[in-house]
């Protein structure tokens, strides 16, 4: 089952290869940057940013709760909706 779910991936890769890999490097040798690793630590630091990402976390959990809270009515509508999200 491994064996097949490997080579079900390699396969996969191997058709995607040249795009992945040249934009995989390609974004990977840009955050490697010296001036890149500086601007993310300054950024990491910064408390504007950290409030941001502790308004997207709020955010993203209350949206959670609200698809939860979707699919548990009674309307088949809106729990189709829920159950494709």
């Amino acid at each position: 089952m491994a064996n097949k779910l490997e080579k079900d991936l390699l396969e996969s890769l191997n058709k995607h290869e040249v795009v992945s890999e040249g934009l995989a490097l390609g974004i990977l040798k840009w955050i490697m940057k010296s001036k890149v690793k500086r601007a993310l630590g300054k950024l990491a630091k910064d408390p504007e940013m950290k409030a941001a990402q502790r308004d997207y976390m709020y955010h993203a959990e209350r949206l959670k709760k609200l698809v939860d809270k979707m699919g548990d009515s009674a309307d088949p509508k809106l729990r189709k909706i829920a159950n494709s999200i």
